[in-house]
């Protein structure tokens, strides 16, 4: 009889709604991450920043430096590349350049969120000196002197080209989102309005696939990423792109797992509820 109280939820009447309230949880779940990570300020910085400054980041944005800046010095190139680009990623990590970064991404959300995209571009024009220094001092075997109108004045980060626009669809979930959620409510409380259903198999059902379906949300960031990198040539681009573009989404996924965690409860409080009145009958 307890089983059957548990597993009793799962008719047609109480699985469709769940279905359909699991799909809307999940939309109202990202217009809500969009509205949170990417229209607030201030966590659209601290997320864009830690992640540009990320080891891996600040390397691939030095090794791009250097491969611009050494790309016709191809001897000079193979001498002095490992130890110009941990250089230049040393300097990355510089609180004056973190502070760079900051007014960059801080100027660079207002351009993702709005109609003008623009893209996120990395002045290196003070870095000059410095690397044709370093250049200077690793190669004294080599006497070949590189040409400072060589070394690009600025790196692209992120090509606005190559990035959707979050624009218009931060208008329509900003609208959508609250009107999606409320659906959704309203999707999970119909079962209830049935008498003849068992209270405790439509919190146990509705658990179950509301999990299921947030899990398989959590599948969108790695679905969408090799084709968003696929546009990006630049190796050291693609590194930097993806490591923003994980940055963003391990938000996501964290509210995701708020939602598979409360269908998770919704379950084991079923549960615990009907072993509780088995044992209480016995009793």
């Amino acid at each position: 009889m307890a089983l059957a109280d548990v597993f009793g939820g799962f008719k047609r009447g109480v699985v469709i709604p769940a279905i359909i309230a699991g799909f809307l949880l999940v939309v109202a779940n990202s217009a809500i991450w969009v509205n949170r990570n990417v229209f607030d300020t201030a966590r659209f910085t601290s997320t864009a920043v830690g992640s540009l400054t990320s080891e891996s980041s600040r390397q691939a944005i030095a090794s791009e430096i250097v491969d611009k800046s050494l790309a016709d010095y191809p001897r000079l190139k193979s001498v002095v590349d490992d130890k110009a680009t941990n250089f230049i990623s040393g300097l990355l990590g510089t609180e004056q350049v973190e502070k760079l970064l900051t007014e960059l991404t801080t100027r660079a959300q207002v351009y993702v969120t709005s109609s003008h995209q623009e893209s996120i571009v990395l002045d290196t024009q003070g870095l000059k000196d410095n690397v044709t220094k370093l250049i200077d001092i690793t190669n004294r075997e080599d006497k070949t002197r590189v040409d400072v109108n060589k070394i690009p004045d600025q790196i692209v980060l992120v090509d606005a080209d190559k990035v959707p626009s979050f624009y218009k669809y931060g208008v329509i979930v900003s609208w959508l989102g609250p009107l999606v959620l409320l659906a959704a409510i309203f999707c999970i409380a119909w079962p209830y309005f049935k008498p003849a259903n068992s209270k405790i198999g439509n919190l146990f059902a509705q658990g179950f696939i509301i999990s299921l379906i947030a899990g398989f949300a959590l599948l969108v960031g790695p679905l969408f990423k090799p084709p968003l990198l696929a546009n990006i040539l630049s190796v050291n681009n693609r590194t930097v792109v993806g490591n923003i573009y994980d940055a963003f989404i391990a938000t996501f996924n964290q509210q995701t797992w708020v939602i598979i965690i409360l269908g998770l409860l919704a379950m084991l409080t079923a549960a615990a509820y009907t072993v509780y009145q088995a044992v209480r009958k016995k009793s």
